[in-house]
């Protein structure tokens, strides 16, 4: 199988480089030189034509604007929204069978203090990030409708791992650093998933039968708090921490003189996903546990 992809330069795509099974072939369509035998290298990815696109069977798209306080909504619009539904029509040009949308969870909402969210909740994207991609969900399913594109969307919590951007990047470099951290009293439950669990299951949905035309919220199938989180990356570093009982609100106060707010989110509110229909539909279970996962970061450290 030939697949094209995006975003092979980024934190996912590096994964899936590394990952990438025998009987998979990868095209990558890069703005910047890749250690990659095949790729088309672009100034522009609304350059991509479906003539570059012959011989591939599907396509991954990962790229687009990360979130970021610096944005503007106009280029979350240009490059989430319109470049998706731009490469997934030259991708049915090219006769490309099936379309894999890797999403954000942003899409559903920030917290579900209730229960756990699951692909079919009313969305409630929260923020212009979120909206772009809930745009692009949008034009590709108005694409799959009318041309048979086999659309596949995912919606990932937080991934962690090797070279993990954002909040996991800001914990393993605070863990690397103190042996104290304040989450003691926090019990709050997140769902999480594994860079190579998250590869895994992309892979996954190249192939089986039952993905087209379905969302997955991609986890781990565990929910932990920030201390059980923070204790899984220390445990994987090697490293012996204490956390203290800080009480939640004085921390949340904190952050707020900080003009962090975002974190008290992340830190401490709920963002549980049910992921049942990645196991139901598709027979997949995570490749790590989050345990096994943290293990690799030690390798990591020193690489």
């Amino acid at each position: 199988m030939k697949v094209a992809i995006t975003g092979a330069t980024g934190f996912i795509g590096k994964e899936l480089l590394t990952g990438c099974p025998s009987d998979i072939e990868l095209l990558a369509l890069t703005r910047k030189s890749i250690k990659l035998s095949n790729y088309i290298k672009y100034d522009d990815l609304f350059n991509v034509k479906a003539e570059d696109l012959v011989g591939c069977e599907s396509f991954v798209h990962l790229a687009g604007v990360a979130h970021s306080s610096d944005t503007t909504p106009e280029s979350y619009t240009l490059y989430n929204t319109k470049l998706v539904s731009y490469l997934a029509n030259e991708a049915v040009k090219a006769n490309i069978k099936r379309f894999i949308f890797v999403s954000t969870i942003g899409v559903n909402g920030v917290t579900s203090n209730e229960a756990a969210f699951k692909p079919y909740d009313q969305v409630n994207p929260h923020n212009d990030y979120a909206i772009s991609k809930y745009n692009a969900e949008i034009e590709l399913q108005k694409i799959a409708s009318n041309t048979g594109l086999e659309v596949v969307i995912i919606r990932p919590v937080m991934v962690y791992g090797k070279e993990a951007p954002g909040s996991f990047k800001l914990l393993l470099k605070t863990i690397m650093k103190f042996a104290i951290l304040p989450f003691g009293l926090v019990k709050n439950k997140r769902s999480f998933i594994a860079v190579h669990n998250l590869v895994d299951f992309i892979f996954l949905c190249l192939k089986h039968e039952n993905a087209p035309g379905q969302i997955f919220l991609a986890s781990d199938n565990q929910q932990v708090s920030t201390k059980e989180f923070t204790n899984s990356i220390a445990a994987g570093l090697n490293k012996t921490i204490f956390q203290l009982p800080i009480p939640i609100f004085l921390m949340k106060f904190a952050f707020k003189l900080l003009g962090k707010q975002s974190l008290n989110k992340q830190l401490f509110e709920n963002l549980e996903v049910d992921s049942s229909n990645m196991h139901e539909l598709l027979g997949w279970e995570p490749v790590f546990t989050m345990d096994a996962a943290m293990r690799q970061l030690t390798r990591e450290k020193h690489d």
